[in-house]
């Protein structure tokens, strides 16, 4: 009693209250009492042997616990739009998981209309993508300005202009992506009264339009950051007469609380995007010497 007392800081009679306490809970005698000598029972070596893997056990879980709370263990689940996943997020992802072996990061890359649909659900944390179908119960932060280009074969007939307007696509099949961003963006470019209706083909995955245009389908509308540099016998050209730009942030559930790992990684990411805040990709190109030759085409960053 007295060296227990001792090694934990208590009083003796505090030592000896909490072993007849402990006793009375488990209902057994744990010591044989010979004078003022105590020598566990049986059934005391067996809850002693016990108790130490307890008390590890629990060790353990205060350790988990604290790097639950500091945010380097736990679960991300983040949904995330073309291209950013490929320009940006990888090299944020890089910096997180290095003082992060514990957090398990899932990224499911689909259309917004899915992603807003598992963030709804309860199956994703966060999103990555356009403020389009933000509703009452979802906040979005805009973090980053994203300029929209055309996508056009290097032979193509308009390849050519310097600026492509509304009136010049007239008739051209025009490949999109099935949102509700493209279809807000589309909806008052193409009620300009100089644009005749356009054949529409629809294609959800970046990669998949710039296939298409590869291929001589049509002129794809791109992020302009997922085509810098333009794909092999493919060129970029500024759209003019609509307002080609659409907002990047972060999306998240009103009321529902972010786990310490998932604010982490917000963090990060808006540090990140701090360097890009408000700007805007241009697509430019020189003035073609004759009508027919392809100009060489550049992409700027301008603030």
């Amino acid at each position: 009693m007295n060296a227990a007392a001792n090694e934990l800081g208590y009083a003796q009679s505090t030592v000896t209250q909490h072993i007849q306490q402990l006793e009375n809970q488990v209902g057994i005698e744990l010591f044989q009492r010979n004078g003022k000598r105590l020598i566990a029972t049986e059934a005391g070596r067996l809850l002693r042997d016990s108790a130490v893997g307890l008390l590890r056990h629990a060790s353990d879980v205060r350790t988990s616990l604290a790097q639950f709370a500091s945010g380097v263990s736990g679960n991300v689940r983040l949904g995330c739009v073309e291209p950013f996943v490929n320009v940006h997020l990888a090299r944020i992802l890089r910096e997180f998981v290095r003082d992060s072996e514990s957090v398990m990061v899932s990224v499911e890359v689909s259309a917004e209309q899915a992603l807003y649909r598992s963030l709804r659900s309860g199956t994703l944390d966060f999103l990555i993508a356009s403020e389009t179908y933000k509703t009452e119960d979802i906040a979005f932060e805009s973090l980053l300005i994203e300029s929209l280009c055309y996508l056009l074969p290097a032979e193509h007939r308009l390849a050519s202009y310097r600026e492509i307007g509304l009136a010049d696509l007239a008739g051209e099949p025009l490949i999109v992506e099935d949102s509700q961003a493209t279809r807000r963006v589309l909806g008052k470019a193409f009620l300009h009264p100089s644009c005749s209706p356009l054949p529409f083909i629809t294609i959800n995955s970046l990669e998949g339009r710039k296939a298409a245009v590869q291929a001589g389908l049509g002129i794809a509308i791109v992020p302009a950051s997922g085509v810098t540099p333009p794909p092999p016998k493919t060129v970029l050209r500024r759209p003019v007469g609509w307002d080609a730009i659409m907002k990047i942030g972060v999306a998240r559930r009103k009321g529902v609380d972010a786990t310490p790992a998932t604010q982490r990684l917000e963090r990060m990411l808006r540090a990140f995007l701090a360097q890009h805040r408000e700007r805007t990709v241009v697509v430019s190109t020189e003035k073609p010497s004759t009508l027919g030759t392809k100009p060489d085409c550049q992409i700027d960053i301008h603030p």
